[in-house]
């Protein structure tokens, strides 16, 4: 099932996080940035997923995680990095794990996250998130 996927209201971000808003604002320059993800399908455990990311150009380098849990906990925790200056990006993503898989395998629910990181000369100053998408694996 193809779903397009706006950060509206909250986003349940990596590692715990805490949500941001759509319009995340950058803790390090001031800017806002709208983006969108798009899931191509609610794979199976062990099936791949494509991600298909757009945002306006920037000069931070964008990342994707994904991240997944089951029966409460984290089963999957991926990251992959994008390119400087570009506006769209597409990552594919095997949903597996040895965590997962000595979990029994199976259903997952999980969250993408697009965003960047912010810093200040050589130090991270913060991450803005740009948008988030669920899917469910089955």
């Amino acid at each position: 099932m193809r779903r397009l996927a706006l950060i509206s209201g909250v986003v349940v971000a990596i590692l715990g996080i805490a949500a941001m808003p759509a319009s995340a604002k950058s803790t390090g320059s001031g800017s806002t940035t709208t983006a969108s993800l798009i899931v191509d399908n609610d794979p199976p455990f062990g099936g791949t997923v494509a991600l298909t990311a757009t945002f306006a150009s920037m000069k931070s380098i964008p990342e994707e995680s994904v991240t997944c849990t089951s029966n409460g906990e984290q089963v999957y925790l991926n990251v992959q990095t994008g390119s400087a200056g570009a506006t769209s990006w597409t990552a594919d993503w095997t949903l597996w794990s040895q965590t997962w898989q000595a979990a029994g395998g199976g259903a997952a629910n999980c969250v993408a996250s697009l965003y960047y990181y912010t810093w200040q000369g050589k130090s991270e100053t913060g991450i803005t998130y740009l948008a988030a998408a669920n899917f469910a694996v089955s």
